[in-house]
């Protein structure tokens, strides 16, 4: 993997984001959401997840379907078609296998590395709590360990956060 910079590519926001809906892409919180459960995977503290570049690839809330929330693949393919160029030069995990429908990359195994000429790509099922994948017996130990060496990387790749004493009065 030659490529620089992580980029997380999730499904839709939540029904009522607390935030701008592209700031709140795959949002760590609250906890036990999709975004937190993520953190967690990576061994990451809220700060250092919130400096990775998400991004939704549907900017808003599609609905209900049945028992979970929709994800409507025509409109899913035009976002992922406009979506494409931020993508170029980076390490994307798309979080869902929808999602890597919808940019349609497909058949692949998840939590591997793939390779195309403008960027690196892994899929990973979408680690909601209604998805049991990663109660499997080594699955979620299989997802930590390919993700906790982006996420250092990633970390080591962080500006130091410059701190200023206060003065005493």
């Amino acid at each position: 993997m030659d490529r620089t910079g992580l980029f997380l590519v999730g499904a839709a926001p939540g029904r009522h984001p607390r935030h701008d809906p592209e700031w709140h892409a795959l949002f760590p919180y609250p906890a036990g959401c999709a975004g937190a459960r993520l953190m967690d995977l990576m061994g990451l503290t809220r700060r250092e997840y919130i400096s990775i570049p998400r991004r939704n690839v549907i900017p808003h809330w599609p609905g209900r379907n049945g028992s979970g929330d929709a994800f409507p693949m025509r409109e899913a393919r035009e976002c992922a078609a406009r979506m494409l160029p931020m993508l170029i030069g980076h390490n994307v995990l798309f979080v869902g296998l929808s999602v890597a429908r919808a940019f349609k990359l497909e058949p692949y195994p998840v939590v591997t590395w793939h390779d195309c000429k403008a960027f690196n790509w892994a899929v990973l099922p979408h680690p909601s709590g209604r998805n049991r994948w990663y109660n499997g017996l080594g699955n979620k130990r299989a997802t930590e360990e390919f993700l906790r060496p982006l996420a250092e990387a990633h970390c080591a790749s962080l500006q130091p956060v410059v701190r200023h004493r206060a003065r005493p009065c």
